[in-house]
Formats: C-alpha cells, structure tokens, sequence
C-alpha cells in the first residue's frame, strides 16, 4: 500500500498564490539578488579602474612636465 501526503487547498486560487510565492521565493528573488550584487561588483570595480588610470595619466604627465 504505498501513501502519498498532497496538501489540500480550499480552492484553486489558494493553490496557484503558493505556487507563484515558492517560485518567487525559490528561484527569482535569489537570481534578482544576484544580478544586483554582481552589477554593483562590476560598478566598483570599473570605478576603480577608470580612477586608478586617471592618477596614473596625471602621474606621467607631470614627468613629461617637469621633466
């Protein structure tokens, strides 16, 4: 005799809002999140890059002032 236990809702309505909140919850805030945090790692880091290079620039252009 094999059991199955399957949760019972009052209507089909009930039933598909929990199925849109586990699959909201399970799969797409996580991925939003990620993409989120990803961008603003990518933001940082070509902000820093893009900083980095400009004092470099000024860096060599006072040698070749001064110089």
């Amino acid at each position: 005799m094999e059991v199955f236990c399957r949760t019972e809702f009052p209507d089909q309505t009930s039933r598909l809002s929990y199925q849109l909140f586990v699959l909201l919850s399970t799969y797409v805030t996580p991925f939003i999140g990620i993409i989120i945090m990803n961008s603003m790692i990518v933001y940082k880091l070509q902000h820093k890059v893009c900083h980095h290079m400009h004092f470099t620039r000024m860096f060599v252009a006072d040698d070749y002032i001064i110089g």
